[in-house]
């Protein structure tokens, strides 16, 4: 069985993430592995267009990609001092399917 280089772990803004957080630790110590906390701003459907033609749109998704991102890296720095694990933050937006696939294809 090839070992574990990478885990991530898709947390959801505002819900107690503290089980999967500490199994994703487990996971990434014994295996050496880098662990990254990820979440995915959803945009809603028929958005994207608005999103592209209107930049008060725009600002607003990027406001809350901001506020998503460092909530994660105040969870990440937490994890840093209390682990010796490489630990890094990614924050998607879109549809959390297709963002989680294709970060799991690079």
């Amino acid at each position: 069985m090839r070992p574990i280089k990478k885990v991530l772990l898709v947390t959801s803004p505002g819900r107690d993430e503290s089980p999967a957080i500490r199994r994703a630790v487990a996971l990434a110590k014994s295996n050496r592995a880098i662990l990254t906390l990820a979440s995915v701003v959803a945009i809603p459907p028929g958005y994207s267009l608005l999103l592209k033609t209107h930049s008060a749109f725009k600002g607003l998704m990027d406001s809350e990609v901001s506020r998503t991102k460092e909530s994660l890296e105040a969870q990440c720095a937490q994890l840093r001092r209390e682990t010796d694990l490489n630990v890094r933050t990614k924050v998607f937006s879109g549809k959390m399917d297709l963002e989680i696939s294709r970060e799991r294809c690079r």
